[in-house]
């Protein structure tokens, strides 16, 4: 029989990895804390209504992309088990009063995106062109990163060396720098725009990122946007088809087994031995877990300090229409006294008739709540969001107050009490926080993988699914 693989986390990263160990043999064992799977990408009822949480779009669907190809490698009959479907538009964009339509194809761009920034025609045709050539060789090709022997070392190096040299002037030229030489003359308009997307798919703003990152996340729209039907936890419900979870199952903490490739996982129920290991929890909020092993609790504690400042505020409502939008990005002057980012991401889920829950996520500086308040003063300011994101929504949105209703706002220590997390999704791959240094998801333990966001690959299904072509094609070489 094959090793017994521990999974710790049930997201996307975590049910990914728990299908694809299962599929290659080994006998998996998936820990979720929570009552449910998904994770910030999963759904909850509330008075028979579903709302999806927090991250509310599945990227990567057309077939080219990472997203389609683990599907298709999981066996996973997405149209017929949750009827994934893509969105076109994929997203509204709402600025100064205008809207922008994004469809799933960069070539229907150039004219309504020329008109809409007011710039030149030649600056938006390079522009696309940048981002389509960057879509095609960074995210069409199945990675490959392991620096856990010589062999892979090299052929890590020699699969990556064509991006490296292609992309390296990119890679260092600052975002903001970028769209200088490119725009001549960037106000404030065309600066809102280029910030508002890198936010809702790089979580950083253009001041702070390179111009590969700038290019993803312009692109990210392009590779085919959409969500199931019937919610995101129908998707999680698909992709968990045999495989062993133990919900409501908190693992207390991880250790190496001295002399041996084993590891020691233990949860309030009782202790296991494994001998491999997906870490697909937000590792670097979760460091606790570790400290019963030295040499790995020092080893995710160096890369701490690259967490986002930035956590999110969700507001979860009711309303009536005769038709919405799946995705509306709002550019609004309104920061809520500097609480939020200005940009509200908007999801409209269908539930029957005329009746729509939504999902309007924003981004909100963590150190506005790193002092715990004490229990009434907090459901007081929850209070008082609810009633300030909704006039935000009524005020940017043509909707009739009699016929919405909000029912919950989400803060980060919302997250942190059922997610175990209060930092945005991922590390942001910043100036600062170069690739080089966020931690690969081989680890240089053996047998200890990390499918996360806070990994190479980053967030969300199109990064995780990334991360898990590169997690398949080591361990079909591990096998060799």
């Amino acid at each position: 029989m094959k090793d017994k693989v521990a999974v710790i986390g049930g997201g996307i990263g975590g049910v990914l990895s728990a299908r694809l160990f299962t599929l290659l043999g080994y006998k998996v064992f998936l820990f979720e804390k929570s009552a449910r799977l998904g994770g910030c990408a999963g759904s909850f009822k509330r008075e028979g209504l579903t709302f999806n949480i927090g991250a509310t779009t599945v990227g990567g669907l057309f077939p080219e992309y990472p997203v389609f190809q683990v599907f298709k490698l999981l066996d996973v009959p997405l149209k017929e088990s949750c009827q994934l479907v893509i969105h076109n538009p994929t997203m509204i964009l709402q600025q100064n009063g205008r809207k922008l339509y994004l469809t799933p194809y960069l070539y229907e761009w150039e004219e309504k995106l020329r008109a809409f920034l007011g710039v030149k025609k030649e600056p938006i045709k390079k522009l696309l062109s940048l981002t389509e050539n960057v879509l095609k060789d960074c995210l069409k090709r199945p990675p490959y990163f392991s620096l856990h022997s010589f062999k892979s070392k090299l052929k890590s190096f020699f699969r990556g060396l064509p991006l490296i040299v292609k992309y390296y002037l990119l890679y260092n030229l600052p975002a903001s720098k970028f769209l200088k030489e490119l725009f001549g003359q960037v106000d404030k308009n065309i600066w809102d725009f280029f910030n508002g997307l890198t936010l809702i798919t790089a979580q950083s703003t253009v001041d702070k990122i390179n111009t590969l990152t700038l290019l993803l996340s312009l692109g990210y729209v392009a590779t085919g946007v959409g969500s199931p039907k019937e919610g995101m936890s129908s998707l999680f419900d698909s992709l968990s088809q045999g495989i062993d979870i133990y919900l409501n199952s908190e693992v207390i903490s991880l250790r190496r087994l001295s002399r041996e490739n084993n590891y020691l996982v233990r949860t309030k129920n009782g202790e296991e031995i494994f001998q491999k290991v997906v870490l697909s929890l937000p590792i670097l909020e979760n460091l606790h877990l570790l400290k019963e092993d030295v040499e790995l609790y020092n080893y995710f504690k160096s890369f701490e300090s690259m967490k986002s400042a930035h956590s999110a505020l969700v507001l979860y409502g009711v309303t009536k229409g005769p038709d919405f939008p799946p995705h509306l990005l709002i550019y609004s002057k309104d920061t809520l006294k500097g609480l939020t980012s200005g940009k509200y991401f908007i999801s409209f889920f269908k539930q029957k008739e005329n009746l729509y829950t939504f999902t309007l996520s924003t981004h909100t500086p963590l150190s506005m709540w790193k002092n715990k308040m004490k229990p009434l003063a907090y459901e007081e300011v929850k209070e008082h969001l609810k009633k300030v994101l909704l006039n935000c929504l009524l005020k940017e949105v043509n909707l009739n107050l009699q016929e919405i209703k909000a029912v919950d706002v989400a803060t980060p220590l919302t997250f942190f009490k059922y997610l175990s997390r209060t930092s945005l999704g991922g590390i942001p791959i910043t100036m600062e926080n170069s690739i080089s240094r966020v931690p690969p998801n081989i680890t240089p333990f053996k047998g200890l993988y990390l499918l996360n966001d806070q990994s190479l690959f980053y967030q969300g299904w199109l990064g995780l699914s990334t991360g898990l072509m590169n997690l398949y094609e080591v361990l079909k070489d591990e096998k060799l």
